[in-house]
């Protein structure tokens, strides 16, 4: 099995995507359907899709946590009960 150029393996990523871009929650499934619609899919492996997919596209396999950044609370049970002890 020949390993495929970087172009040709960009263009067969880009037919396989076809119209969809993987954004969001759901680009998971997205790129596992994107690596069946392949003709070959051992010669692209998943690492290879989320690279070129960081390269051009800016997404990446870990998805962002909103708001990480600012102050919250964190959530205790303790300080929601009210235990009477007798």
């Amino acid at each position: 099995m020949t390993v495929p150029s970087e172009v040709v393996m960009n263009i067969r990523i880009l037919k396989a995507l076809g119209n969809v871009f993987p954004e969001g929650p759901a680009r998971h499934f997205i790129v596992a359907n994107t690596l069946r619609k392949l003709k070959k899919p051992n010669a692209i492996t998943g690492d290879m899709l989320w690279r070129f997919l960081s390269v051009y596209y800016f997404v990446s396999e870990e998805l962002a946590i909103p708001n990480s950044s600012s102050n919250y609370i964190c959530f205790s049970l303790d300080d929601y009960m009210i235990c009477d002890t007798k």
